[in-house]
This record gives structure tokens, C-alpha cells and sequence, in this order.
């Protein structure tokens, strides 16, 4: 049997591709960024850069959603991983935005609670795509 008719998941590449590590997916990234640029001659657009999309009208999900939770810490509160390590840190400003975030699968930037500006919501949720705690959804 051929490799196309055992399906994508046969092939050694698509393998590698999705058992790649965060740090590998990174390097795998960086090498594609630096080939187009060669190719086009033109830095890579900002559609390749989910968090330069953010909007207020952006509708972001997390999938682990009721898994993180928060801790304050002075004037500032950090997002936490289910196992309890700092996934990102912020001025208490943000602790609302932050305390929804962790319990809220999807929602629009433009929801996320508390004393923000629009520009805050923006730029919170950005830092939440880049770091891979949301993701854009459609």
C-alpha cells in the first residue's frame, strides 16, 4: 500500500510535524519566516501572527477553560497553569479580565470584564494568543 493511501498519518513527516514540542514548533516556525523572507523578499505578513489580529471583535477560546486559575501577588495577578506555574503576570488592573479568562472557554475581547480600555482588552488578549493561552476563533 502506498503512503497516501495509509492516510497523512502514516507519513513520518506529518508525525514529526504534530508531535512537535512548543520550543521545536518555534524553531520550525523561524526556519518557514526566514525561507519566505528569502523567497519574497518581504518580511512575513501579519496574518502568519495570530496575535497581531487581536480586536475587540475578535472572538478568542481557551481550551483550558476552568482549569487555570489566578493569584494576586501585591498589585499584580498572574494566570496560572493547571499545575500551578505562571503562565502570564499582570497589573491588578487586570485580575477581572484574568479571573474570566480562566473560567470562560470563549468569549470576545471586547468582553473581557473589569476596568480595561478598549486598547487594554486588546493588548491583554494579545499577549494570551501569543503565549498560546487563547486561541483566535473565527
Amino acid at each position: 500500500m502506498s503512503e497516501a493511501a495509509q492516510g497523512p498519518e502514516a507519513h513520518p513527516l506529518v508525525k514529526e510535524r504534530v508531535a512537535a514540542t512548543e520550543e521545536e514548533a518555534g524553531e520550525l516556525f523561524a526556519e518557514f519566516r526566514d525561507r519566505y523572507e528569502e523567497l519574497f523578499g518581504c518580511p512575513l505578513p501579519d496574518v502568519w501572527y495570530d496575535h497581531r489580529t487581536v480586536t475587540l471583535t475578535r472572538r478568542v477560546v481557551s481550551e483550558r477553560a476552568g482549569l487555570l486559575t489566578t493569584r494576586r501577588d501585591g498589585n499584580q495577578v498572574e494566570l496560572l497553569s493547571p499545575s500551578g506555574e505562571p503562565l502570564v503576570g499582570a497589573n491588578m488592573i487586570a485580575s477581572p479580565a484574568l479571573e474570566f479568562v480562566a473560567r470562560t472557554g470563549a468569549i470576545y475581547v471586547r468582553e473581557l470584564p473589569g476596568g480595561l480600555t478598549g486598547e487594554e482588552r486588546v493588548a491583554l488578549a494579545e499577549v494570551l494568543v501569543e503565549q498560546r493561552i487563547l486561541k483566535l476563533s473565527g
